[in-house]
């Protein structure tokens, strides 16, 4: 081609006018969520109870979903996610909804009085140690695996299955894990002798009754929802010949939240105490100094410091881990003498 002959120009482009693309913005948004408006709900429902933040969620997804449910959008997805397992059950009262039936221990009867425990409890020899179940939260990480070291050392003590823990759960919340029914999945697999369990730190926060009536986070309707959980969750082990340990909550760093943790614990020791075959372990008290104030570090028994606590003021070091396990190995000596 020839410089003096004229360049052929490519017609522009014209751009998108700014409403337009905006509105193709907002077209997409609202498909995205009519298509995803179940989990979205999900999540919506997932924030902390009570909050202005949740009301608001729910209030704006309810009638997205219900848009949804009426043209069947979800459909095709819902069959995937039956496919795939990912259905969530959902029952009206998960703490209850959960009893443990396949166990082949057999049932202890009623474990709310005060009387000796009437079954002949198995005491652990060097043959047939006593099967520990650790399970809990975030927390319950650290001093589980401390647990599995203190059993690797002793000969009457097996800890079954690695640390069955989940972050941020609790029994406040068992619409992010049920814990009754992840208990009962893990006593048939692992069958234990005896179920560990610390939750609590996720507790303190709103609760919904079986009636449908949410109880601000120590209200007497929250202590009373609180401690029928805890009840609910002591007599499910109880009911299939094992026995229970409830770990409490350890003091926090952050001094604002440790009533609450009291409060608490308070219900997790009543609550033991009321049954022979449950245990409680307090880690209030074993984790603090002898100012009854938080520690980052306590002394080792010889004549230095160790560090037990993590930055984070809310988890646990190793030291703090084996010193908790080491206290529920005595607090356990009260049932099985042998250890």
């Amino acid at each position: 081609m020839s410089s003096t002959e004229p360049r052929l120009r490519r017609p522009r482009r014209r751009p998108m006018a700014a409403g337009h693309a905006l509105l193709t913005i907002l077209v997409a948004f609202g498909v995205g969520t009519v298509l995803n408006a179940d989990s979205m709900m999900r999540t919506a429902e997932g924030l902390p109870l009570g909050s202005t933040k949740r009301s608001i969620a729910v209030s704006v997804m309810r009638p997205v979903r219900a848009v949804a449910d009426a043209l069947q959008i979800t459909r095709p997805r819902d069959r995937l996610d039956t496919a795939l397992g990912k259905t969530p059950t959902e029952v009206d009262d998960p703490i209850e909804a959960f009893p443990t039936t396949t166990s082949t221990r057999p049932a202890v009867g009623p474990t709310t009085s005060t009387a000796p425990r009437t079954d002949v409890r198995r005491q652990p020899t060097e043959d047939a140690p006593l099967r520990v179940y650790v399970a809990g939260d975030s927390l319950a990480f650290a001093y589980g695996t401390a647990m599995g070291r203190l059993a690797a050392g002793h000969p009457l003590v097996e800890t079954v299955g690695e640390v069955d823990y989940h972050v941020a759960t609790g029994l406040a919340r068992p619409d992010k894990l049920a814990w009754p029914a992840q208990l009962d999945e893990q006593m048939t697999a692992r069958e234990p002798d005896v179920v560990v369990l610390m939750l609590g730190s996720n507790d303190d926060q709103a609760v919904t009754s079986p009636d449908g009536a949410t109880h601000g986070f120590g209200t007497a309707g929250w202590q009373d929802e609180y401690r029928r959980r805890v009840a609910s969750v002591m007599d499910q082990v109880i009911s299939t010949g094992r026995d229970i340990v409830s770990v409490g909550v350890p003091i926090f760093k952050n001094a604002a939240r440790n009533p609450r943790y009291q409060l608490i614990n308070r219900i997790l020791a009543q609550e033991a105490r009321r049954r022979p075959a449950a245990l409680y372990v307090n880690a209030y008290e074993l984790l603090q100094d002898d100012a009854g104030q938080y520690a980052q570090y306590l002394p080792d028994g010889g004549g230095g410091l160790v560090k037990i606590r993590a930055n984070d003021g809310i988890h646990l070091e190793r030291a703090g881990g084996d010193r908790l396990a080491q206290q529920t190995l005595e607090v356990m000596r009260r049932i099985y003498p042998r250890l």
